[in-house]
């Protein structure tokens, strides 16, 4: 039996990784060494909130038609999950907006980057960690929850098949994704240093 968006393991890792294989490939051009701060954070920068918005979307749109398969509303499900695509839709808008204030950046500017704990900071950190922890711990959390309430074993195999296994490729695959980018931030600061 296919899962809805029929993901297999290769097709999740192929969707999650791809935008970090290009951006560390394009790193590794010399001539894209060369440009400025400014340009390699415009050329970056969308691909990374277009990859988390999208993420964020599928696992959205994974629970609400789980929870249309078995006829039960989630308000909370619903809300939790428009926050983080709010947030990260937003920040999309935000990031095309500025693309041109990006360009004139330099690397001065770069090494100037100062924290100054305004309260839209605080905001944006709020959400960022609200966006972590629904994405990777509440929304599979409720599914699953809803799942092992089914006493059904062919709607419950059905709805683990088209639902739960997407979900779950897709986290685990961007727990692999996150850790992978630590140990690279890890092994490159120490061969830095």
């Amino acid at each position: 039996m296919k899962t809805r968006l029929n993901l297999t393991q290769w097709k999740t890792y192929l969707f999650i990784i791809s935008p970090i294989i290009i951006i560390l490939i394009l790193n590794q051009f010399p001539f894209y060494k060369t440009l400025s701060f400014g340009l390699k954070f415009s050329i970056e920068s969308p691909i990374e909130v277009i990859l988390i918005t999208i993420l964020y979307g599928l696992q959205f749109y994974l629970g609400i038609q789980f929870f249309k398969a078995i006829n039960e509303k989630s308000y909370f499900y619903i809300l939790n999950g428009l926050i983080p695509i709010v947030f990260w839709t937003v920040a999309c808008i935000w990031v095309f907006y500025n693309i041109p204030n990006y360009l004139l950046m330099s690397e001065y500017k770069q090494r100037g980057f100062q924290e100054n704990n305004s309260i839209s900071d605080i905001f944006i950190y709020i959400f960022l960690y609200h966006s972590f922890v629904t994405y990777f711990f509440v929304n599979i959390f409720i599914v699953k929850h809803k799942l092992n309430k089914i006493k059904d074993l062919y709607l419950y195999s059905t709805l683990r098949i088209q639902f739960y296994n997407p979900l779950k490729k897709i986290i685990w695959t961007s727990w692999l994704l996150v850790l992978g980018l630590f140990a690279y931030a890890l092994i490159y600061t120490i061969y830095l240093h």
